[in-house]
C-alpha cells in the first residue's frame, strides 16, 4: 500500500462535490441525460459516498465509493491522469471492501477500460446509451387506461412505481436506490418542467 500513501482520499462535501462533478465529468461523459445543471448537483447532494483524491495538499479527481463499488469517477485539470487516479481508488476500495465480493464499477467510460482490466477487472457488459424520437404509433388503450399529463399530486405515485420499478432491477446499484432517491427525482422533473415553463396543454 505504499503507493496509496502518497495520496490522501478524504470525504467531501457532497453539494460542492456534486457541483464539480457535473462540471468535470458529466460535461464529458453525461449517462444521465441530465435537465439542468442544478439537477445534476441535486442528484448527489444529499448523499454520504462522496470523496476527494488528494496529491500534494491538492485536489486531484473524485469519484462516489462504497464498499464494493466505485462510481462517478473524475479527474480535476491540470490533473489528467486517469490510469493512475483509477489505481488509488481501486486500491483504496479493496481496504474497505467485503474480500468476498468484486468490487464493481457501474459506469466505467469504455475510454478507461484498459486501465481497469490492468487492474483485475473483468468487463462484463457495455450498455449503449441512444437519444432520438420514437415514431409515431396509432393505439387504442383498453379502458382501463389512459394517458394522463404528470401533475405534482401524482408525485407520491410517481415516486413509488419507479421504487417498485427500479428495486428489481439486475444490477445491484440501482435495485438498492432509495425510495428518498426516486422522490427527489421526480422532485427535479417537477422542478425542471416548471423552470422551463412546459406547458400541460
Amino acid at each position: 500500500m505504499e503507493y496509496l500513501n502518497e495520496y490522501k482520499i478524504c470525504k467531501a462535501d457532497s453539494e460542492e462535490w456534486a457541483r464539480y462533478h457535473a462540471i468535470y465529468r458529466l460535461t464529458n461523459f453525461n449517462e444521465w441525460m441530465s435537465l439542468s445543471f442544478q439537477s445534476d448537483i441535486d442528484r448527489y447532494a444529499k448523499t454520504n459516498f462522496c470523496y476527494w483524491v488528494i496529491l500534494d495538499n491538492k485536489r486531484i479527481g473524485g469519484a462516489f465509493i462504497k464498499p464494493n463499488m466505485l462510481k462517478c469517477i473524475f479527474t480535476l485539470p491540470p490533473f489528467h491522469n486517469h490510469s493512475q487516479l483509477i489505481k488509488v481508488l481501486t486500491l483504496y476500495a479493496a481496504t474497505i471492501s467485503d474480500k468476498s465480493n468484486p468490487i464493481v464499477v457501474p459506469d466505467a467510460d469504455i475510454s478507461n477500460v484498459d486501465y481497469y482490466k490492468n487492474l483485475g477487472f473483468i468487463l462484463e457488459k457495455i450498455d449503449k446509451l441512444m437519444i432520438c424520437p420514437t415514431n409515431e404509433f396509432d393505439i387504442e388503450l383498453e379502458e382501463r387506461y389512459k394517458f394522463m399529463f404528470p401533475r405534482r399530486e401524482h408525485a407520491e405515485e410517481m415516486a413509488n412505481l419507479y421504487f417498485q420499478t427500479y428495486s428489481n432491477n439486475k444490477l445491484h446499484y440501482i435495485a438498492t436506490q432509495s425510495y428518498e432517491f426516486q422522490v427527489s427525482s421526480v422532485k427535479v422533473f417537477f422542478d425542471h418542467i416548471k423552470s422551463m415553463n412546459v406547458t400541460n396543454e
